[in-house]
């Protein structure tokens, strides 16, 4: 965790405040700090992208969500840190298997796969993802907000990338 906290201190500056706001990455992500987190990921998103504009962004809804509502098949557009106008397209499958969400991305013309577990609190979609290439494994996380249509949007950052990227995934179809 203190790399992503590195990364997130590098382009929310160095000063007191930006510290402050950074420390609270110390130690895991869960129902007490999701918010807070995800409210960070969003400040940073828009000052790494210096307040692009997108359709797509992340709007605030205070809905509670069971964990069994987001069960489904998505269709996932994203992008990049820094690259908001070259957007990456997959599929996002989400189950649900002894109180945890298992979540396996399909992501760009590679079909590149990544395996993650999380959990839903509030109408926060939190994941832990990983995935290997070129025998490397990464890791991550991407907090996504659950809005009222079923869709996700969210902002995710990763070991070795220093911004977050942005993700927006419909809905396609449930899973029973």
């Amino acid at each position: 965790m203190n790399s992503l906290m590195n990364r997130l201190k590098s382009f929310l500056g160095k000063g007191e405040a930006a510290n402050q706001q950074v420390m609270m990455l110390d130690g895991p992500t869960d129902f007490s700090n999701v918010d807070e987190r995800f409210e960070l990921f969003q400040q940073a998103y828009e000052f790494e992208h210096n307040g692009f504009e997108s359709n797509d962004s992340a709007v605030g809804i205070q809905v509670a969500v069971n964990m069994l509502e987001i069960v489904g098949n998505y269709a996932v557009k994203g992008h990049n840190p820094g690259k908001a106008h070259e957007p990456y397209h997959g599929h996002l499958s989400l189950w649900h298997i002894g109180g945890k969400i298992k979540a396996k991305w399909e992501i760009g013309f590679s079909q590149q796969l990544l395996l993650g577990e999380g959990f839903v609190y509030g109408n926060k979609l939190v994941l832990h993802f990983y995935y290997h290439e070129d025998d490397a494994e990464y890791a991550g996380m991407v907090i996504y907000e659950i809005q009222e249509d079923g869709s996700l949007k969210g902002y995710w950052i990763e070991e070795g990338i220093f911004a977050p990227g942005f993700e927006s995934c419909e809905l396609k179809n449930r899973i029973v």
